[in-house]
């Protein structure tokens, strides 16, 4: 999710535009209407109530009926979580993730409405500094590139995040163009368990992969979580774990390694380093040390960057 809670908004419906257009639906209908959604998708996922705020912050003239959203929650002290706030499309009976156009494909709407309404904000009203991380890449789980790399790129993940395989697609034809050379990328696991409870064992079974030196793997968890997204959550762990030992060459070598003290230590330990940094949601991206904010800047333009600062 690019924020921690719009992760439970998965279940996302697609859209006719053309019927959308026709929504007579107030923008103070539209704000209670997601509120109490996200409210009761939330509250029954976690299992401790939250304090949800959704503010209309602009219409979308490109979306006739649909508002640009920002939400507000926090939860119960005793969760440990901290406060979030992230943005939305809706018209008050969809949530639309994104709108991409025909005419400009690397255009995201989100993304334009975001910049535009935080560009100008200060800080103290929820915008932040950039989180900064001293990361000891020997812990983390190397996914392209190698250790000598000028640059490195970390990405704080959750398998069962949507948003974090939306962004490993964008990501893999961007290295894979012969455009960057000189680039490493690693994943920090951190798994969101209270509301993904796979997500720590498939970062288990992605660090005994790595360790066993398959970093394809990381691909291929991600096309399993994709396709088995509304039931992944019930599936045995058994059953997750033997479908990826068995594409190894030791599939019992393999179970006992993804299940081993020393990979839970190393995932818990990622977790834990993300957290004393600040992070609370997936995927967060950093390029060399310091984070980027997606949400005003494309892979490139921060890539780009990097290299310019080199």
């Amino acid at each position: 999710m690019k924020k921690l809670l719009l992760m439970l908004t998965v279940s996302v419906v697609a859209v006719s535009l053309v019927a959308c257009s026709q929504s007579t639906t107030s923008t103070a209908d539209i704000e209670s209407s997601v509120d109490k959604y996200l409210t009761d998708d939330i509250q029954s996922n976690i299992g401790s109530e939250v304090d949800v705020t959704v503010t209309s912050l602009e219409e979308i003239a490109e979306v006739p009926g649909f508002s640009f959203l920002q939400v507000d929650i926090s939860f119960d002290p005793s969760m440990g979580m901290p406060a979030d706030t992230f943005y939305i499309i809706s018209d008050g009976k969809y949530i639309i993730p994104d709108v991409i156009s025909f005419e400009n494909p690397q255009e995201s709407l989100l993304t334009m409405y975001i910049t535009k309404h935080t560009a100008n904000a200060d800080n103290s009203a929820g915008v932040g500094a950039p989180l900064m991380g001293n990361f000891d890449y020997a812990t983390l789980t190397p996914i392209y590139g190698n250790a000598d790399a000028a640059m490195k790129v970390v990405i704080a993940s959750d398998f069962q995040c949507p948003y974090c395989a939306i962004l490993h697609d964008q990501l893999m034809p961007l290295l894979n163009s012969g455009m960057y050379d000189n680039i490493a990328v690693y994943a920090l696991e951190f798994p969101l368990d209270s509301i993904h409870p796979k997500a720590r064992l498939l970062s288990q079974i992605h660090v005994a992969s790595s360790m066993e030196g398959n970093t394809l793997l990381t691909d291929q968890i991600f096309k399993y979580t994709e396709e088995n997204a509304e039931t992944l959550s019930n599936f045995a762990d058994a059953d997750i774990l033997n479908y990826f030992a068995d594409m190894t060459s030791d599939p019992t070598a393999f179970i006992a390694l993804a299940t081993s003290q020393e990979v839970m230590d190393r995932v818990s330990a990622n977790q834990n380093y993300g957290l004393s940094i600040g992070i609370n949601s997936t995927p967060t991206v950093f390029v060399n040390g310091q984070q980027i904010d997606l949400g005003s800047s494309s892979l490139q333009d921060a890539f780009a960057a990097a290299m310019a600062a080199q």
